[in-house]
């Protein structure tokens, strides 16, 4: 969650049309739903590409995007899901790899994201949407931030000195630093705005 919200300040932090971009449904440039689904898409190429200008490393290859972004990824012909073995449980909640679209991006569905749930907004409408893109090479420089952890995860046992009960102890120890040339560079934030407003006016006596 840390590192995410970094992801998101970095590109915040970059200002309007550099680091962070607004996509309206509303505004798209098509007649229907799939047209609007192919025009949202176009939009996240053009800000992937525009992020390999910048660091002079590589066009996003990844996608971090609240759970309704994903369902626009989702409905793509590009869109492949993940393989995974028949014993292993294919919807994890909180950051999890969902699939792929057209061997471009890694889409990561975020359902623990703070812009939903964590701002009291109760409208719909008003709910934050965004798709998060990132660059992440082969080598370690090839990021906009780099963590390094030098204690993943310590485990201690002890015992309660009160009640006796048994306690397990768990301790991280790490550092995190932004990319010398900045992080902005490698993060991008598109936040999408009026999905689902086509039912916004639905009201019980409608069809009634």
């Amino acid at each position: 969650r840390e590192m995410i919200i970094r992801m998101i300040q970095a590109g915040l932090g970059a200002g309007l049309g550099s680091g962070f971009s607004v996509y309206q449904v509303s505004a798209a440039d098509a007649r229907w739903l799939a047209e609007r689904n192919r025009d949202f898409y176009q939009k996240l190429i053009i800000e992937a590409n525009r992020l390999a200008v910048k660091n002079r490393r590589g066009a996003a290859n990844f996608i971090v995007a609240t759970p309704r972004v994903c369902a626009i990824l989702e409905m793509l012909p590009e869109f492949s899901w993940m393989t995974v073995d028949g014993n292993v449980n294919t919807q994890p909640v909180g950051v999890a790899k969902v699939g792929n679209v057209g061997g471009r991006f890694n889409v990561y569905r975020d359902t623990r994201t703070e812009a939903q749930y964590n701002l009291g907004e109760t409208t719909e409408l008003n709910k934050i949407e965004y798709a998060l893109l990132g660059y992440k090479g082969p080598e370690y420089y090839d990021t906009g931030i780099i963590y390094c952890p030098y204690i993943p995860v310590m485990v201690q046992r002890s015992i309660d000195p009160n009640s006796f009960y048994p306690k397990v102890g768990m301790l991280t120890r790490y550092g995190v630093v932004d990319h010398l040339f900045g992080a902005s560079n490698y993060y991008h934030v598109v936040f999408v705005r009026g999905i689902g407003a086509q039912v916004s006016s639905f009201t019980p006596d409608t069809y009634m």
